[in-house]
């Protein structure tokens, strides 16, 4: 009380009596303000999340686990090629639709019940160049059935290019060879309808009746042996 104080800098009266001013910082034409240390400048530009200042400039710094820094349309991204579609094996490279990455290669990616054989979705089962595996091709008059290359179909199956297939559920040929059923129908009794009657499963499209299809026994996509059939749901001779 009774004393005079330049209100300008004093620190503990900044810009008015008994204003006094926070820790680390000082007062400055009767205005607490920040003072910064030697080699650091005050700053008002905040890193986006997800970014460091590195040299004066906010960047994308990748962690650990095989990622690395792509540069992409909507910005920098942390990726990891050997897992990544749309950037394998490098940034930018991206795999075909229907394929995902692999250790750093695009792998074509089938649905259950199928295998890829030379860049395609085949079913061993029934497929005369692949047949049990891929690559293993029948020979001329003979057809693939169930993963193994025979003279003739078995009962119920009808030769179809050299395939056997279950005309009565197969919907790419449902009720004749050839014959494919629409997107999103099934095949059940050789006719194309949008679900399968009452105890008869489902498999890829195909009514499959899982207690005595060869090619599905017990669950879709399990084929009995050479020389079996399917009982109850279970392969025997």
């Amino acid at each position: 009380m009774g004393q005079c104080r330049d209100l300008r800098n004093d620190p503990t009266n900044c810009g008015a009596c008994g204003t006094m001013r926070a820790v680390g910082m000082v007062c400055v034409a009767g205005v607490c303000d920040i003072v910064c240390p030697a080699g650091q400048t005050r700053c008002g530009t905040a890193c986006p999340m997800g970014q460091w200042c590195v040299t004066g400039a906010c960047q994308t710094i990748c962690g650990g686990g095989g990622t690395t820094l792509c540069r992409a349309t909507s910005g920098d991204v942390c990726v990891n090629p050997q897992t990544d579609p749309n950037h394998y094996g490098m940034c930018g490279n991206i795999c075909p639709m229907g394929q995902t990455c692999v250790s750093g290669v695009c792998t074509l990616v089938c649905v259950a019940g199928q295998a890829a054989c030379a860049g395609q979705c085949v079913v061993l089962a029934n497929d005369r160049g692949n047949c049990g595996a891929c690559g293993t091709m029948c020979a001329t008059g003979e057809v693939c059935s169930g993963g193994t290359c025979q003279t003739s179909c078995q009962v119920g199956q009808m030769d179809c290019s050299g395939s056997c297939r279950d005309l009565a559920s197969d919907p790419n040929n449902c009720g004749a060879c050839g014959t494919a059923c629409p997107s999103g129908q099934v095949c059940s009794s050789g006719t194309c309808r949008v679900s399968c009657l009452t105890g008869i499963t489902d498999c890829m499209g195909s009514c499959r009746d899982l207690n005595s299809d060869v090619a599905n026994c017990g669950m879709c996509g399990l084929a009995c042996a050479s020389g079996q059939v399917c009982t109850s749901g279970m392969c025997v001779r």
